[in-house]
């Protein structure tokens, strides 16, 4: 498994999960699981990708460059965080996804 970095862009997003376990890591530590055939729409969000397994996972995306999204008045600018769950610390979290699971 391997994880990118916590990061917000100034685009609108569209991720299509095409083979694999995702996680989509979320600010403030939510994690959403996905797989095959899913799709994930983001603008403005703080999110970072995971795959838990040692399996390929492979997503493709499509990004259209957009304004800054705002929030309460304040503009939400490009940040890059570390992640808060490493990826090998994923399974130790319960995270980690097995065939049985699926």
């Amino acid at each position: 498994g391997n994880a990118s970095p916590l990061h917000r862009t100034n685009s609108l997003d569209y991720g299509v999960v095409l083979s694999g376990i995702v996680k989509l890591e979320l600010d403030g530590g939510k994690f959403v699981d996905l797989a095959p055939g899913d799709v994930v729409v983001q603008r403005g969000t703080i999110h970072a990708w995971h795959n838990p397994g040692p399996e390929w996972a492979r997503m493709v995306f499509f990004m259209a460059d957009a304004k800054p999204a705002t929030a309460g008045g304040v503009t939400l600018e490009p940040e890059f965080r570390q992640p808060e769950i490493p990826h090998d610390n994923l399974k130790s979290k319960g995270l980690g996804l097995s065939a049985d699971t699926i």
